[in-house]
């Protein structure tokens, strides 16, 4: 525990800033915390995520700790690529859309987020830029819709 929990309980304290009763709701969200390593995987994360807004009021909290570990390069990067090159947002569009919902970052591109956007614009006949305005849209399940 003193070289694998105990970092990442510090870190979440510490740099993070979740309270100690906080700290189970962040374990119980996402068990992959206390085997993640804080200087190869939470720290960067947590650097990335500070670039598109989770600062201040908007940081990391207990709710979203899920975010810490998803791998920069492999998981984070692509949704963000997807989101200004396949849908032409900008970066400072995309960042306000991620810290409203922070959930956007945990869809697969492929399965959920593409589909959806093609549902949005082909069935619906929607227009990109309301998905903006309610990036929540994503987190709605298309069966039976």
């Amino acid at each position: 525990p003193e070289s694998e929990i105990i970092p990442v309980l510090r870190f979440l304290t510490d740099e993070i800033s979740i309270s100690e009763e906080d700290i189970p709701k962040s374990i119980s969200r996402c068990p992959r915390l206390l085997i993640s390593s804080v200087d190869h995987q939470l720290r960067p994360a947590l650097a990335f995520l500070k670039t598109l807004g989770f600062v201040g009021r908007d940081t990391i909290t207990s709710r979203n700790t899920v975010l810490l570990v998803s791998n920069v390069e492999r998981t984070l990067i692509p949704k963000i690529e997807y989101l200004e090159e396949g849908l032409g947002f900008t970066r400072e569009e995309v960042a306000k859309m991620v810290v409203r919902s922070p959930a956007l970052l945990t869809y697969s591109v492929d399965n959920n987020l593409v589909p959806k956007v093609e549902f949005f614009m082909e069935e619906m006949r929607g227009d990109v830029k309301e998905l903006k305005r309610f990036p929540q849209y994503f987190s709605f399940s298309l069966e039976r819709k």
